[in-house]
């Protein structure tokens, strides 16, 4: 209740729903998401996709925000668990 609007990550909605907050996405800013996975130079031939992941650091904006869940996502899909890497905010 301190906020009449806000902008933020889609899946903000969603967690706040969840929680039983009734919050509404009135306007999408992107067509697609806009988070981007970047690879340190010197690993980009070993890391071609989230499956080469596991066991990594994996830098992200904070634990649970959208970043983290994105990173997880990629991995789940890749066939990984959620915690087969490390992440640190």
């Amino acid at each position: 209740g301190s906020v009449d609007v806000v902008a933020g990550a889609y899946e903000h909605t969603l967690r706040m729903q969840a929680k039983g907050q009734d919050i509404r996405a009135v306007i999408e800013l992107l067509r697609f998401p806009s988070i981007v996975i970047g690879v340190r130079k010197d690993l980009a031939g070993r890391i071609k996709s989230a499956a080469d992941f596991k066991g990594l650091k994996i830098g992200v904006t904070a634990p649970g925000s959208s970043t983290f869940i994105t990173a997880q996502h990629a991995m789940v899909k890749a066939g990984l668990r959620p915690n087969d890497a490390s992440f640190i905010g």
